[in-house]
């Protein structure tokens, strides 16, 4: 009997509901197999076969009965054909009805839907459907961006809505909530500081914002040393204030520099119990001057030395670690912007210079104490490092017109610092036989000094072109 060449009998059979047909199947990324080309040529082959079975039936005849072959090929009607089962009936029929259960391009095009659809949501719609819910959404929140950079650069409503009326400042003031950004925003009608009294914002901020329909009046003291807010350098601040299509440049306070590292804590064995030193802090980054105020500077702290003891009435040691110092940022000068549709007026003062800075601190000295209970040494603990000056802070004037009678500083500052009084942080090795009391030679290191400069901070004055 003639050789045939087996067929590969590889037609998918794990087709899942909403899957297309295509000509190649890769076109809508299924496999070959599940195209409409593989599938005609393997019925083609399969024709083939039956075509050769039939012209090498008197081969067969030799070989097998008829009734045999006939059980083999089936009848037309012969259902439940697989890869590895079933009459050569039963698999054409198999693969017959498997293509018919696919999708024709009428169910593809329903399902892609009318440029017009509307409704669809993540479980339900055509794809036009969705794709114009997702273009609707990307449209509202285009929209709540632009609303929100409005109120950021006062494109908005750029000398505010007035909703305080006509301010004459006293410490009485409420003020208002600090904005989303950590600003107090004041929307006033006149805004008059009074000689004599002194405006300081009452917690730290981001700027301080005063925004008047009329006139700026500035009698009295406005003091921002100390109440800037970010610690972390904020930077989505929007750096320009926008009046009728013009865009204004905010002052931005100065840079400064780091502080000094803190000393490390002493250490010290008592009856064979011993404890290393700890590590003071180190001060390696500052946070940049910028329309949020002056640059603040960082300083390590000491570190607190450890404990070593023995109880008194057994002999027993234990001991405590200390704690290694951390980086520790100061406080800055917060920033003004001052916006009116008048004038602004300053016949008083703007006090926005850098915040003092802080000297190196001392090393503290180790000490033996010998108790009812327990014995032993508590090791010193290092001193801080100085803590530098901030930059100064930052003033900036929107007006028609500006008048300046009075005084307006942004100045940096300069510190000069020795360095910490320290300590051997050497181990300081004691025994019952010693007396108790401080040690003159063991102890924590004194914190680093040294010389601090840091940048005066911006003043900007704007003149619109006319009174909005």
């Amino acid at each position: 009997m003639a050789d045939f060449e087996n067929l590969p009998a590889d037609l998918p059979e794990d087709w899942t509901e909403g899957q297309i047909v295509s000509p190649n199947g890769t076109e809508v990324g299924l496999s070959q197999q599940h195209g409409y080309n593989y599938l005609m040529e393997q019925v083609n082959h399969t024709q083939e076969a039956v075509n050769a079975i039939n012209t090498s039936l008197g081969d067969v005849a030799q070989e097998t009965t008829l009734e045999a072959l006939d059980d083999k090929i089936g009848v037309t009607t012969d259902t439940g054909g697989t890869s590895t089962a079933g009459t050569v009936m039963g698999k054409l029929n198999k693969v017959i009805a498997d293509g018919a259960q696919q999708s024709t391009l009428s169910v593809v095009s329903t399902r892609l839907g009318a440029t017009t659809d509307t409704g669809a949501t993540s479980t339900s719609g055509t794809v036009m459907g969705k794709l114009n819910a997702t273009y609707t959404l990307a449209n509202q929140a285009a929209t709540v961006s632009n609303n929100i950079y409005g109120k950021l650069t006062g494109e908005d409503a750029p000398y505010g809505y007035g909703s305080m009326g006509d301010v004459v400042y006293s410490e009485s003031l409420i003020w208002p909530a600090k904005d989303a950004f950590g600003r107090y925003v004041l929307q006033t009608k006149s805004f008059t500081l009074p000689q004599n009294e002194t405006l300081i914002p009452p917690e730290a901020c981001n700027g301080v914002y005063i925004l008047s329909q009329g006139d700026i009046t500035i009698n009295g003291t406005i003091d921002l040393r100390g109440k800037r807010l970010d610690y972390l350098g904020r930077q989505d601040i929007c750096d320009y204030f926008e009046l009728s299509k013009t865009q204004y440049p905010l002052a931005k306070g100065g840079n400064t520099v780091v502080g000094g590292n803190g000393g490390n804590s002493g250490s010290g064995m008592y009856e064979n119990c011993s404890k290393p030193s700890e590590i003071g802090g180190v001060a390696d980054t500052v946070i940049a001057g910028n329309v949020c105020g002056g640059g603040i500077s960082s300083y390590g702290t000491g570190a607190t030395g450890p404990e070593v003891r023995q109880n008194v009435t057994n002999g027993s040691n234990r001991s405590e670690d200390g704690v290694d110092g951390v980086k520790v940022y100061g406080t800055g000068t917060t920033s003004i912007i001052l916006i009116a549709a008048g004038k602004v007026t300053v016949n008083g003062e703007i006090v926005a210079n850098a915040t003092n800075g802080a000297n190196a601190t001392n090393g503290t000295q180790s000490e033996l104490y010998i108790g009812s209970v327990t014995a032993g040494i508590h090791c010193g603990n290092g001193g801080n490092g100085a803590l530098a000056p901030s930059g100064g802070g930052a003033v900036t004037i929107i007006a028609s017109e500006f008048i300046n009678n009075g005084e307006i500083t942004t100045a940096g500052g300069k510190l000069v610092s020795p360095n910490g009084t320290g300590y051997n942080t050497g181990q300081w090795n004691c025994t019952v036989t010693d007396d108790e009391g401080v040690s003159d030679t063991y102890g924590g290191a004194g914190g680093a000094g040294g010389t601090f400069l840091s940048q005066a901070g911006e003043i900007k004055i704007h003149i619109t072109s006319t009174k909005e």
